[in-house]
């Protein structure tokens, strides 16, 4: 914006709002424009109406509804999210007062269609499954009784457990089932640590079984005949399972009404944001340059994150996310629903993103970390941040790094992931508590896997005694002391490298290395959420999906954390057994060695995780805005002939096979 314009014309002035709101649509318009909430006293002045005819007509545009929890939402709102719990309430509500017999059949215009059972794909291991229905599969397999078998799911496991019962003894104290041809040969092997049990076991929790054997000298190797006899058994019980899941009709009822209600109860919400259209068709927010606007795509992401106070903007380079960021920082600012918010940048973006928010928002003003966070001058600049009125705080990735959670929040933090991996240690080593007791014959094969958790435990016990020393530290400067109650995160995709605690440990796909700059984000976001009611954390970047399936999982559990909990999939192996598939495939390992790997393959039961994901994610490609264009790339192929040298090479390596 040229310099010598604030010298002729008014830069800073609000932007513009209509007059006189004609109906009642302008009027809640403007409402929203002014407090982001229906305010029906406000509504009802602009108009000279009363208020029980603005809100009749509210209701009969399906502009706005009172929700029985109290207060009222926009249509939009209120007719979206979780839609089916809506439902229930206004049915219940409209018992006793008739106002709400409106929200009732709105709601149930919006209901989501219920997903058929064949297009329901469910694993066996889904932790929704009850394990009686696991028993009831059990016993259909061996021709036998559900008594026979004591099934169990450890929900802070995410981790299913199957042993026999006393039942199936006849009376010379033998197990009938395990003798069964069933049990021996089509659905089980008589190999040690292959028997039935261990497969059904292997199949729930999606765990490979590898046999061992001694090659002429005696070494322990890999038995590459059996092991695949044993992943085929596992398959087969997992595709019995598909198709008997469906085939009893009262179980079929029960789990396509559970599935429904549960996993495909929410509506995606399009936000559009018509509200912040000014009198020219422009989209202008309060204390914007005047000379500016947001455009379409941009509106609407701002208003996604107003209306539910987090976000995730997935969109591709070049659709203006800076300004987004910046938007909605200076929204969130002015409705009250933060009072210091801080966005963070890569190092390399900080003095563009400051010259391009000062652009947008000329009048705000904004404390810029830049080089006064060296050194002694952090605290100082943390006492800036906590005593200043700042519309923006813009600091680097690095700046926050310097800025570490309180060590009581860290130690309440640390010590929930230590116990989760305690608790997988146990598992390892059979010792969960409530696990079926069983025998310890897979010791030596977890002794590995073992090893590995602790030394996380370690680490994490290193991590823990460094957070309590820093509390000794007299130019500490921890990030709640700064008074920054929002995050708003440019490129986060620096920030994906979370440890997933999986029970399958060598399942491929998953991340297992630890980023410090990741966990601390995690704590901060953690943080955020539970002091502003679930509000105030928004995500940028264009690739939140790059290497591995489990990458969504993380952005959830930065920005959504509260959803996943509500499903019970805030363990990643439940959220996988519901939304992900995984395969079994032998491979060698470069030291030649037979090894049976399971790999996280594709996506499962897509459209309800893509709701879910949606209720906090926007999304917009740079080919469906018109306003981007980009050179469209030419390949040309040149072939070359191979030199004599290098067919000579490639020779001497067929020779040597």
């Amino acid at each position: 914006f040229p310099s010598h314009d604030r010298f002729t014309q008014d830069v800073v002035s609000r932007a513009r709002r209509v007059i006189q709101p004609q109906t009642v649509a302008e009027a809640l318009a403007t409402s929203l424009y002014e407090s982001n909430t229906v305010n029906l006293p406000r509504i009802a002045g602009l108009l000279n109406r009363t208020e029980d005819d603005v809100a009749r007509e509210l209701v009969s545009r399906k502009l706005a509804f009172e929700s029985p929890r109290g207060g009222w939402e926009t249509g939009e709102q209120y007719l979206a999210g979780a839609v089916r719990r809506k439902l229930r309430e206004a049915q219940a509500a409209s018992q006793t007062d008739p106002r709400y017999l409106p929200n009732v059949a709105a709601l149930l215009e919006v209901q989501p269609e219920d997903v058929a059972m064949e297009d329901i794909t469910v694993r066996l291991g889904a932790p929704w499954v009850p394990a009686s229905d696991i028993a009831d599969f059990a016993a259909f397999l061996l021709k036998g009784d559900a008594d026979y078998f004591k099934i169990q799911y450890s929900p802070n496991a995410a981790e299913w457990y199957a042993d026999w019962t006393d039942r199936p003894r006849n009376p010379h104290g033998q197990y009938v089932a395990i003798r069964s041809a069933e049990a021996n040969q089509v659905y089980g092997t008589t190999l040690p640590k292959a028997g039935f049990i261990d497969i059904l076991t292997a199949a729930l929790n999606d765990k490979a079984i590898t046999i061992r054997g001694e090659d002429d000298e005696g070494r322990s190797i890999v038995n590459v005949e059996k092991t695949e006899q044993v992943a085929l058994k596992v398959q087969d019980v997992k595709d019995a399972f598909v198709d008997w899941v469906w085939s009893d009709t009262e179980r079929a009822v029960r789990l396509h009404r559970y599935y429904n209600d549960n996993f495909n109860d929410l509506r995606a919400i399009t936000y559009k944001g018509e509200h912040y259209k000014n009198a020219d068709g422009k989209y202008t927010l309060p204390g914007m340059n005047p000379a500016m606007s947001l455009m379409e795509h941009q509106i609407k992401n701002v208003w996604h994150a107003v209306s539910t106070g987090r976000l995730l903007d997935a969109s591709e380079v070049g659709a203006g996310k800076t300004f987004i960021m910046g938007s909605i920082a200076m929204e969130w600012r002015r409705l009250g629903m933060v009072k210091k918010p801080a966005i963070v940048v890569p190092k390399a973006r900080l003095g563009g993103t400051i010259e391009e928010l000062r652009l947008l928002y000329p009048g705000a003003r904004i404390l810029d970390f830049g080089r006064a966070f060296e050194g002694n001058k952090r605290q100082q600049v943390a006492a800036m941040t906590a005593t200043g009125d700042y519309d923006l705080i813009i600091m680097t990735h690095e700046q926050l790094d310097y800025l570490p959670m309180r060590p009581e929040a860290v130690k309440s933090f640390i010590e929930a992931e230590m116990e989760e991996v305690r608790a997988r240690i146990a598992e390892e080593e059979g010792e969960t508590s409530d696990q079926p007791a069983r025998s310890t014959r897979n010791k030596k094969k977890r002794n590995r896997v073992v090893k590995q958790l602790e030394a996380t435990l370690e680490r994490l016990e290193q991590r823990l005694k460094e957070a309590l020393d820093n509390e000794k530290r007299d130019n500490a400067v921890f990030f709640e002391e700064t008074g920054i109650d929002a995050l708003l995160v440019d490129e986060a995709h620096m920030f994906k490298s979370l440890p997933v605690y999986s029970r399958p440990t060598t399942l491929k796909g998953v991340p297992t290395s630890r980023s410090q700059r990741a966990t601390s984000m995690l704590m901060r976001t953690r943080w955020l959420l539970e002091q502003n009611q679930n509000r105030g954390v928004m995500f940028a970047t264009g690739t939140p999906i790059t290497n591995t399936l489990a990458e969504l999982y993380n952005m959830q559990r930065y920005i959504q954390p509260q959803e996943l909990i509500e499903r019970g999939l805030d363990k990643f192996d439940a959220w996988a057994d519901v939304f992900t598939e995984a395969a079994t495939v032998g491979e060698f390992t470069a030291q030649g060695e037979y090894k049976p790997v399971t790999r996280l393959t594709n996506y499962v039961n897509a459209k309800e995780l893509n709701v879910l994901a949606r209720q906090i994610m926007e999304t917009n490609f740079v080919d469906d805005l018109p306003h981007i264009t980009r050179p469209k790339k030419v390949e040309y192929v040149h072939k070359l002939s191979m030199s004599p040298t290098q067919k000579a090479y490639i020779q001497g390596y067929r020779d040597w096979e």
